[in-house]
């Protein structure tokens, strides 16, 4: 089983196949492969992990020494240095019968709701759905939290494929389409003397931009928000004060 979020850019899918061969002897020998991404700079809005002892002989795959939540910057900059530090990319690769064995040891909060609801499905047009009582009693969990940091059959291949998890405004001006100046834009919005810009005009007024560099400008019904590029891991300390603010926009 491949399991890739839905969300996510991959640019270089040949290599991304190359590195699927290698941990795939990895993943039937009963190993849950998870790939990190070589890191280009030292985020602080992704998870790491740190790579061990090698496990196949060409030395493309390793066993996880452990994983380590966002960390602050002057630790981020550390990890860069090391070597042995990967983004988690939350993509993982291993048998069904793998998973299952290491969910119910670890995780058996998630893995006997859910094998109640499948005992007996409501079957549909060719539709499996779980019976949802017992479905719903499933504890709320990630697959890292609740069996890739409890399992010693955790493994690691480290790849560089042009990956983006667009999770910031920054990262999905870097995947969009850009014009002459690189200006991303979308929706009716007008540019003069203005480059390295996001520009989406999304339910809300047009966008007009003169002499702005390197910034996001996001319109919707709901509110017009302006940010440079290089904050954009920071709005959702943003979003937290504008959502307080009991009446009209809060200026901090």
């Amino acid at each position: 089983m491949l399991v890739m979020p839905s969300d996510h850019v991959i640019t270089d899918v040949e290599t991304f196949h190359r590195h699927l061969d290698h941990a795939r002897p990895v993943a039937e020998a009963g190993h849950l492969v998870t790939f990190g991404i070589k890191p280009d700079h030292p985020a602080t809005g992704y998870g790491y992990i740190e790579k061990g002892q090698p496990i196949n002989e060409g030395h493309s795959v390793f066993h996880v020494s452990k994983f380590v939540e966002k960390p602050p910057l002057a630790v981020a900059e550390q990890y860069l240095a090391d070597g042995r530090y990967d983004w988690n990319a939350g993509i993982f690769l291993f048998t069904a019968q793998s998973f299952l064995k290491e969910l119910a040891q670890h995780a058996p909060s998630v893995a006997e709701p859910v094998a109640r609801a499948m005992a007996n499905p409501i079957q549909e047009a060719g539709i499996v759905r779980p019976e949802a009582e017992h479905f719903l009693a499933c504890a709320n969990d990630s697959i890292d939290y609740a069996v890739l940091e409890k399992t010693d059959r955790a493994a690691v291949v480290a790849i560089d494929v042009g990956w983006s998890d667009v999770g910031t405004w920054d990262a999905l001006w870097a995947v969009r389409a850009r014009d002459e100046n690189e200006n991303s834009i979308q929706g009716t919005a007008v540019t003069l003397d203005s480059s390295g810009n996001l520009l989406l005009a999304a339910g809300g007024p047009p966008i007009a931009v003169l002499g702005v560099t390197d910034s996001i400008v996001i319109s919707t019904s709901d509110v017009v928000m302006v940010l440079p590029r290089d904050r954009s891991q920071d709005v959702k300390a943003l979003v937290d004060i504008f959502d307080k603010a009991a009446a009209g926009v809060k200026s901090v």
